[in-house]
């Protein structure tokens, strides 16, 4: 979806004046007959956007629906920069129970990993103790911290 309010460079709650104002002088702007030939064909496309802009906005009945569907999408937006990378569906539609789920999942999947671990390298190294707490206890801490920070960013319902 185009951004119209950005393309005309306005506010959404412009009056048709102001938008009527801003539509000429970027008309008056990015009109191909002011620029050279190399730069014509950008200056065309810039201006078709802004005669598109113009003709939704200017119109009462256009600039309403088009305003219901900017505010859609601009939640959208909004939800897809504060989802994390482990829940990419909408996070608003999670119950408290499955965020709550999911929180305990992953720090027991984690948990499982650090018993590998220990396994492993206590079979290959006898020093498995020393490995533990340089190595797995700030890397389980990072993982707490991130799972928090993932938990915390989450809406939940």
């Amino acid at each position: 979806m185009k951004d119209y309010y950005r393309i005309l460079e306005i506010a959404p709650s412009a009056s048709p004046e102001i938008l009527a104002n801003a539509y000429r002088t970027l008309a008056r702007k990015f009109h191909p007959d002011r620029h050279q030939d190399d730069r014509k064909p950008e200056m065309e496309q810039l201006l078709k956007e802004i005669n598109e802009a113009y003709r939704v906005l200017s119109d009462p009945n256009r600039r309403r629906l088009y305003d219901e569907n900017y505010q859609r999408f601009l939640d959208a937006q909004t939800r897809s920069r504060t989802s994390g990378p482990f829940f990419a569906e909408e996070p608003a539609r999670l119950s408290p129970w499955v965020a709550r789920f999911r929180w305990a999942l992953g720090v027991v999947l984690l948990l499982a990993g650090f018993v590998l671990l220990i396994k492993l390298t206590g079979a290959l190294f006898m020093g498995a103790s020393v490995l533990l707490v340089r190595i797995g206890l700030p890397l389980l801490l990072f993982v707490l911290a991130y799972q928090w920070w993932i938990h915390r960013r989450t809406r939940v319902v």
